[in-house]
């Protein structure tokens, strides 16, 4: 026979194994996302209010 295809021989769990590599790395990117914009809204909330001017009175009377 011909090494080629001893080399390309997948057994039973390697489909689980990729399986679980596919979702480990879909959930980690998820999680990165969510990481990665959480703080870039709490930057931008913190510097934006800076530069922000109060347009309402916040219920005083004047």
């Amino acid at each position: 026979m011909n090494r080629i295809f001893f080399l390309a021989y997948l057994d039973p769990g390697s489909g689980s194994i990729l399986l679980q590599c596919l979702a480990g790395a879909f959930l980690g990117a998820l999680l990165a996302a969510k990481l990665w914009t959480f703080h870039l809204k709490q930057f931008l909330r913190r510097h934006l209010r800076f530069f922000s001017r109060p347009d309402r009175n916040d219920g005083r009377e004047e």
